[in-house]
């Protein structure tokens, strides 16, 4: 069992559904943006704190979202972290591996899904069990600094 999610992940759960056919009409965008067609895969492998990360691999460009984000953020806050994600995987394609969240990142974010580049979100990203204990005192009235 893996324990850095709070509870065991569902095979193919609805979350898992609607992030996989929300990836593949963003990529469908990718491709026509960089007037390519790509190979790019998409799982749910990554835990902590990060939303989202993108991989250059040399067969197969790859896109990891949190699934506990996933399950716990906005919908907006996910699919713009997946855009975010794929306007990386925009600058492997086109050759600038090392563009980081320059002008061709943020041109990417603008033209081919219609997204502000932000470069960092504003999710709550503390563990789960930390939040779930600040939920508890909150829902206590009493209060502590858990210092994060």
């Amino acid at each position: 069992m893996n324990h850095l999610l709070p509870f065991p992940k569902p095979p193919e759960s609805p979350t898992e559904i609607f992030y996989e056919e929300a990836f593949k009409i963003a990529l469908i965008r990718a491709r026509v943006y960089c007037e390519k067609d790509f190979p790019c895969m998409l799982d749910f492998d990554l835990h902590g704190d990060t939303a989202g990360l993108a991989w250059n691999t040399p067969k197969l460009y790859k896109i990891q979202l949190n699934w506990w984000h996933c399950r716990t953020q906005t919908t907006d806050a996910m699919l713009n972290t997946l855009c975010h994600e794929l306007a990386h995987i925009i600058c492997f394609v086109k050759n600038a591996p090392n563009e980081k969240h320059g002008f061709l990142w943020q041109r990417s974010m603008v033209e081919a899904f219609g997204e502000f580049p932000t470069q960092y979100h504003d999710m709550e990203t503390i563990p789960a069990a930390q939040s779930k204990a600040k939920k508890r005192i909150a829902e206590s009235g009493i209060v502590i600094d858990l210092g994060v």
